[in-house]
């Protein structure tokens, strides 16, 4: 069933444009900002009760699948939820007027969309190199596609519920040990996701050439997981981008981000026929 509604969703997803409504960013806002509501003092709130706030609908939506729905009502539910989960539209749009104003060689128009998309070239700490334009969009594509495809495929709809609730909040405008709280929560649910995503990239990119950086990066702890995949994917792309040409870097390392969810996808059917995914 989870590969039959990893499919589905994505298919769907490609289709049409989601309204905010079918987005679980909108809902999960809205959670957060309920539970700020009704917390007595949100600024000195413990990590233990934030964790477990943030923890809840998945919870809730893991009993409600055991113990209410049935296998097939559990299918719908999950399809909807993935869909729910994964991509973002807005991004997406943003990308495409990015694409057309390259086109146009509209340096200032592309300037502005990449703001739009939250790429500022800042290095993620001390001593790393800016990512580039496409290299961000690798990461943005792991954190709405890929990152939640592997919670999907590991721990069903409430996994990719999980995720994308704390991914949602550690970017919401919080009292510093909320944000702190949900940034370390989130840094520990990509730890091993973002490796695997990695090493999906050298497999379909340049092997040889990837594979020493991701070795590298493996056991590190203390780099930031965007740098990581950054590093990876660029090593990993076998055609190395045209600096001056605007479309070009984003255009292929966006390409090799693809490939890499049709390899999770093909990897998610072998899988399913072995029997180690249900």
């Amino acid at each position: 069933m989870i590969l039959i509604s990893l499919l589905i969703a994505l298919a769907i997803e490609r289709v049409i444009d989601k309204n905010p409504r079918w987005q679980i960013e909108t809902w999960a806002k809205q959670y957060w900002q309920c539970v700020q509501s009704k917390l007595a003092r949100p600024r000195h709130t413990s990590d233990t009760t934030i964790w477990a706030l943030i923890l809840l609908p998945a919870i809730v939506l893991a009993l409600a699948e055991y113990y209410l729905l049935g296998h097939f009502l559990t299918f719908i539910e999950q399809t909807a939820m993935v869909l729910l989960c994964i991509g973002c539209p807005a991004l997406r749009q943003t990308y495409k007027c990015f694409l057309r104003a390259a086109k146009r060689g509209d340096e200032q128009a592309c300037a502005l969309y990449t703001e739009q998309l939250g790429h500022t070239g800042i290095p993620e700490s001390a001593g790393q190199v800016p990512k580039t334009f496409g290299q961000h969009l690798i990461w943005l594509n792991y954190q709405y596609y890929a990152a939640v495809i592997l919670w999907f495929i590991a721990f069903g709809a409430p996994g990719a519920l999980f995720y994308c609730t704390v991914r949602t909040i550690a970017t919401m405008s919080l009292p510093r040990r909320q944000r702190l709280s949900a940034a370390h929560m989130l840094y520990a649910l990509d730890f091993i996701p973002v490796r695997i995503t990695a090493l999906g990239m050298l497999l379909v990119g340049d092997f040889s050439q990837a594979l020493p950086v991701w070795l590298r990066y493996c056991p590190d702890m203390r780099v930031p997981a965007s740098i990581i995949l950054a590093d990876v994917a660029f090593a990993a792309e076998t055609r190395q981008p045209q600096t001056e040409d605007l479309m070009d870097e984003p255009s292929v390392l966006v390409k090799l981000a693809k490939r890499n969810i049709t390899f999770l996808i093909i990897m998610t059917a072998i899988l399913t026929i072995v029997g180690a995914v249900a």
